[in-house]
């Protein structure tokens, strides 16, 4: 008798050691938890988008893919699915569940090994949102403690909105929406059963049940979450039937976003240059821009069916192998091209090729590579002229001329070496002739054309010489094809530009274009210029 007075006095002294001892652990733990009042204001990092100007994502900006939806745009399958496997006392317990983390304690120490887990919903959401993915009993009991916090301060109903927020399923894609995008191609709203319950295997382990590389495992998976929807009643045994017999079903959002991809690189470098990194990556924007995708897809097939014409012209020695890519750098070792669309009346750019292939090479030649226009380079000369009193009548020499440049010999030359002697400036234009065109800018200045060409839109250096006429100095083609504009515009400059607008996650309006007009020469020389580069087309 005095034994077992004296065995339960030890248990009963034991029995409270050991609540002091979980008690002040607890204390101890406490100590280094985040506030999770702080989840009031959180904000997780969200995919910024860029669109064209039908409003078609062309791009995407972010560190980690996610879409944040509502409540309501989850479908109540996929609630009821993640439920049904990953917590079916969600609804009745206080954020951690007993019974399951003894039954699973058991069923490990039976397997020697982990073979079975005991999170919560809100555990995992308290692991995923504050805590590192280790396994340790610490690690453990900081969960509990953060997830009863959780509980304690949310509703059910904003615990799993921030779950189907902030839940990786693998593939990159954090949140039920991205998620539903990168496997499906499609809004979570329009998920299916079959889709809702792989979806819903996944964050247990999303590289292992990865659909893409395991599709067996998957599939395997998936049925099991179908069968977890049956015993909990979510779903009837013939609907469940028919969703196991259904294929994954897997139609991935590809990277759609190969059809511009010079383009939304411009748009990126701007928008990092404006508001920075944090905004860019973490913010959630919604960028509108300018591009045309119809126009710039057609842009791209032309500039690679000529490229490749091209290569077998004149038997270049290398050429592009569009089986196999060329990893030599920004500089490939195959010719390349650029190529830009302006819209002359508002500036906006609807099409923008930097190069053959971005992943090849992402030096974008249209903004980036300075480049001699050679005789794209004559209408500043002749602007400048007709500005200044010429007319397209008026006779200009077409024969040869020596000069002394720096002290050098500078005999310049017609590209057909052929001499017409005295033609208009009509004519000497549309015949693109070298020797009128020195002539003419030795006549009116060549630091008067620099000026001309700068006012007009040409930003790079250009050095007030002769040979300035036939394109001598380097220009982008981009600040080419913005400065010929001014002719359509009858003489008025408009910059060029590629965002129309950029909205806040929360749809404020962060930035809107405001179109920049100046008019730069005088509108009859703007429309003589137009009608003399008229006539080249004809010549």
């Amino acid at each position: 008798m005095r034994f077992l007075k004296r065995a339960g006095m030890a248990l009963f002294i034991l029995f409270f050691l050991t609540l002091g001892f979980i008690f002040s652990s607890m204390l101890w733990l406490n100590r280094d938890l985040p506030d999770t009042r702080c989840l009031e204001d959180f904000s997780p990092p969200v995919i910024t988008r860029v669109f064209d100007k039908d409003g078609t994502i062309v791009g995407e900006f972010f560190i980690q893919k996610r879409i944040e939806v509502a409540l309501n745009e989850v479908p109540s399958l996929m609630i009821d699915a993640t439920i049904s496997i990953e917590d079916r006392k969600f609804y009745r317990h206080w954020g951690v569940d007993i019974i399951g983390i003894i039954r699973a304690m058991i069923q490990n120490i039976k397997a020697g090994r982990t073979v079975q887990g005991a999170s919560t919903i809100t555990q995992q959401l308290a692991r995923n949102l504050f805590l590192t993915q280790e396994r340790t009993v610490v690690r453990k009991l900081k969960e509990i403690l953060l997830a009863v916090q959780i509980e304690r301060g949310y509703s059910k109903d904003e615990i799993l909105l921030m779950y189907f927020n902030q839940i990786y399923y693998g593939n990159g894609a954090y949140g039920v929406e991205a998620a539903s995008i990168s496997f499906f191609g499609k809004h979570a709203r329009e998920l299916t059963l079959p889709e809702v319950a792989l979806l819903s295997g996944l964050p247990k382990s999303p590289i292992y049940y990865d659909p893409f590389k395991n599709p067996e495992k998957s599939l395997m998976r998936r049925n099991l979450v179908i069968n977890s929807m049956i015993e909990t009643e979510v779903i009837t045994e013939d609907e469940g039937e028919r969703a196991k017999n259904a294929p994954l079903g897997l139609n991935p959002h590809t990277d759609a976003f190969k059809d511009a991809p010079y383009f939304v690189e411009e748009v990126r470098r701007k928008v990092l240059t404006w508001y920075g990194e944090n905004m860019l990556y973490r913010s959630g924007l919604d960028i509108y821009t300018t591009l045309d995708t119809d126009l710039q897809k057609k842009a791209n097939r032309v500039t690679e069916k000529w490229l490749q014409r091209l290569e077998k012209m004149y038997r270049f020695k290398v050429v592009r192998d569009t089986t196999e890519k060329d990893t030599t750098g920004a500089m490939t070792k195959y010719i390349q091209a650029a190529l830009v669309v302006i819209e002359p009346a508002s500036g906006a750019i609807r099409v923008l090729v930097g190069g053959r292939d971005y992943e090849e090479s992402e030096f974008n030649r249209a903004t980036q590579a300075k480049r001699q226009p050679g005789s794209a380079f004559k209408p500043f000369v002749y602007t400048a002229c007709i500005d200044n009193g010429f007319t397209p009548s008026d006779e200009v020499l077409d024969i040869p001329i020596v000069m002394i440049s720096g002290g050098v010999e500078y005999s310049p030359a017609n590209y057909d070496h052929k001499f017409k002697g005295p033609v208009t400036v009509r004519t000497a234009l549309a015949l693109s002739r070298n020797l009128a065109a020195v002539r003419l800018i030795r006549y009116i200045g060549e630091q008067t054309v620099v000026e001309y060409a700068r006012k007009m839109g040409i930003k790079s250096k250009l050095k007030a010489v002769t040979s300035l006429a036939l394109g001598a100095c380097e220009v982008t083609p981009l600040e080419l094809t913005a400065a010929y504009c001014v002719f359509p515009n009858l003489g008025v400059k408009i910059e060029p530009y590629v965002i129309e607008k950029i909205m806040q996650r929360g749809g404020d309006v962060l930035y809107e274009h405001e179109i920049q007009k100046e008019e730069v020469i005088s509108p009859a020389t703007a429309y003589v210029m137009g009608d003399l580069m008229a006539t080249g087309l004809d010549a």
